[in-house]
Order: C-alpha cells, then structure tokens, then sequence
C-alpha cells in the first residue's frame, strides 16, 4: 500500500487512468459503486468494470480523493497548471466519488463552454453519480445548467449538429426530456423521498412547457416514480388534502415508515398539482 506521497502520487495516477480507461472501453457504464476492500489484497488495479457496472475499491478513496481534491485547488489558485484532458479525468474522478464538490462542476462548466467538454458527457456523468449519491444537491444544479445549454440552440452549435441529440429542436427536447424522466425514476428508486429528483423533475417538465413541447407521460408513470408500484388510488382517497401528510408527518408516536410514507405521499401530491399546472398553460 502506499505510503509516501510519491507512492501515492503515482497511485492515484493509475486509478485515474484506469478509470478514464473503463469510459472508453465501456461508455455504456450505466452504476457505479464502492467495493468494500479495507486494504490492497492483491497487486492489481483497484477498479472493477463488470460488464456496465463500475467498481472501486474502498481501500483506495483515502488515497484518491484528497490528492484529486488539492490538485483541483492547486489548479483553480493558479498554483499548479493541468492541461484539458488532465481536467476532464480529474474533475470525473473526484465526482464520481464526491459529487457535490462545487469547484470541479464550475470546471467542467468551463469546459463545455469552451466547446473543450461534450455536455451530453457530463449528462451522463451526472446520471452516474446519482446512482451512488441520488440526493446530490450539486450534481441536480449541474444537471439543469446542462439542460438549460442545450435547449439554448446557439450556445452550443458545435455539439447539437453532431448526432449527439439530432438538430430538430423538437426531436432534441422530447429525447432530453425522456432521459431525465428515467434519471429522476432511478433516483427515487433509490431513494424514494427524495426532493432532489421530485424537484429536478418539476423543473424539466415546466421549462420543456415554456417550448411548447407536451411530452407522452402516462398518469401511471407518477406512481412508479413516487413507490415503484406501491402507489395506486387509495393513496387519493386516504389523502385528499395534501397538507394533511404534512401534518402527519408532525404528529406524536408516529413510526419511521409511517413518516416516511407521508412525506412520499405529500411530493407525489406536489407532483400532481406540478403536471396540471403545466399542462394547462
């Protein structure tokens, strides 16, 4: 194991290059994961790409993180210079294992407004962390700034004519539009009261509204996305105020999942209210 920072300048040098190396031979990673290892076992790469899954083990994040995260600071005082490619590994490193580090995503904003950075890159990145992380403040700000270059047409003409997103508005947005409802569904999934992705998904749906575009959402799909099929009419007829799931959430002997179903209940009512409101604009 690494000791000295030599040592372990030149392992975390690896696992960047291991890391950025997994993107190109499987860009169609689609989780990623801690590995619980609390030590080095064997002289081998610490990263495990199993088909589209992606693995680190844990030994090395003590390592991996604070040498990423200095070299960021190093970078953004002007104290140490690293060229495009080495801010794109580095910036995807640290995010993947610590995505609400503000000054990486500025970084990365930098870069797709130099036209440097893919923005569908860093969609995807986003869409990654949150498989570990599905409340990540930072990673939903950085993913609406994205969305909000792309649906600007001319801020971003290098990347929107080359087959990344087709070049017909219209076409553009509902393909956006359908990733985040499956992003916003995952996170969830994950973890169901999450205000983040309740949030983001609000915020996708009236933004697209401003563009006169009505994507194809089914009713059922506010169910799936609230209780993965655990929600269904009953919860309408139990509830038909939805302060009254604030309110319980407040009263005395309540159970953990008591509360926790409430709080659910009360951002699938706030989702309702969300949809008619942008739909009858």
């Amino acid at each position: 194991m690494a000791e000295t920072s030599e040592e372990v300048a030149v392992l975390v040098q690896r696992v960047v290059k291991d890391i950025t190396n997994a993107f190109r031979r499987n860009p169609h990673i689609d989780e990623i994961g801690l590995i619980p290892c609390p030590e080095a076992r064997y002289n081998r790469s610490p990263i495990v790409l199993v088909e589209n899954k992606l693995g680190v083990e844990s030994w090395c994040v003590k390592f991996l993180l604070p040498y990423v995260h200095n070299k960021l600071i190093l970078y953004r005082t002007r104290k140490q210079w690293l060229n495009k490619d080495e801010l794109i590994d580095v910036t995807c490193t640290l995010l993947l294992l610590n995505p609400d580090f503000t000054t990486a995503w500025n970084i990365r904003k930098e870069l797709i407004l130099s036209g440097t950075l893919n923005p569908i890159k860093d969609l995807h990145l986003g869409k990654l962390a949150l498989t570990k992380f599905p409340k990540s403040p930072e990673t939903w700000i950085h993913r609406r700034w994205v969305l909000q270059q792309l649906i600007q047409e001319t801020s971003l003409p290098s990347f929107v004519t080359k087959g990344n997103l087709g070049t017909i508005p219209a076409e553009r947005t509902h393909r956006l539009i359908q990733e985040e409802m499956e992003v916003c569904g995952e996170a969830a999934g994950r973890y169901p009261s999450n205000y983040n992705a309740w949030s983001h998904r609000i915020w996708v749906l009236q933004h697209l509204a401003k563009l006169d575009v009505k994507p194809e959402i089914p009713t059922s799909e506010i169910g799936e996305f609230s209780l993965r099929g655990d929600f269904n009419s009953t919860i309408l007829e139990e509830q038909p105020f939805p302060f009254s799931s604030y309110g319980f959430m407040f009263q005395e002997e309540r159970t953990p999942d008591e509360v926790e179903r409430a709080k659910t209940e009360l951002m699938t009512w706030v989702q309702i209210l969300s949809l008619l409101v942008t739909w009858g604009k």
